[in-house]
């Protein structure tokens, strides 16, 4: 519960400074998740985004060195072994990649 609670009290932050970004409740299945020496991490899923983010082969992103990065990283892990989907997602296209700014995952 600390976990989606923090998750949510930051992307309240990011979200301020965010236009066009997606609230959205689907449930979604989580096929790949990875990591680029860039210090990013990415991940995909089995549905379509509610926008576009296939310019960018439908990745969805995340900074690894933010200790919100490094949440969503291992929240994402951990879903992923347990079985478990997305139950809501806040993201946006910010021209040339999708990013993830509140992630939640089901029961």
């Amino acid at each position: 519960m600390k976990i989606k609670a923090l998750l949510i009290l930051l992307s309240t932050f990011i979200l301020a400074g965010q236009a066009n970004a997606v609230d959205d409740y689907a449930r979604k299945t989580i096929t790949t998740i990875g990591i680029v020496e860039s210090g990013d991490g990415y991940f995909r899923i089995a549905e379509d985004w509610a926008i576009d983010c296939s310019g960018v082969q439908g990745l969805m992103n995340y900074k690894l060195n933010t200790d919100f990065g490094k949440m969503v990283h291992s929240t994402l892990l951990a879903a992923k072994l347990s079985g478990k989907g997305i139950s809501r997602i806040v993201y946006s296209n910010d021209g040339s990649k999708c990013n993830v700014a509140l992630l939640e995952i089901e029961n």
